[in-house]
């Protein structure tokens, strides 16, 4: 660098971003309860830990993942997983 500066200082590897105010962005999110259904097909152990944080938030609607969970066949296995892990079916 001609100035003496190291590279891990310099801002040579970044572009300009526009600040917030000059783009607008749209994202989507999963909803809480679709994220817990992918737990339950998914299966792994640490997906029901997450399952447990999941049913616990306070906007989790019950009926519409029990809508989830009939659409995608799995009604069944989240029975065996809501009464291993002490969660109201």
């Amino acid at each position: 660098m001609a100035d003496g500066q190291s590279y891990s200082r310099s801002s040579e590897p970044f572009l300009p971003v526009p600040s917030l105010s000059q783009i607008s962005l749209r994202m989507r999110v999963m909803r809480p309860e679709h994220l817990a259904a992918i737990a339950i097909s998914v299966g792994r152990p640490k997906d029901r830990a997450r399952l447990v944080y999941l049913c616990s938030l306070p906007g989790f609607e019950r009926r519409f993942f029990d809508g989830i969970l009939k659409r995608h066949g799995l009604w069944e296995r989240w029975r065996q997983w809501a009464s291993s892990l002490e969660i109201d079916p």
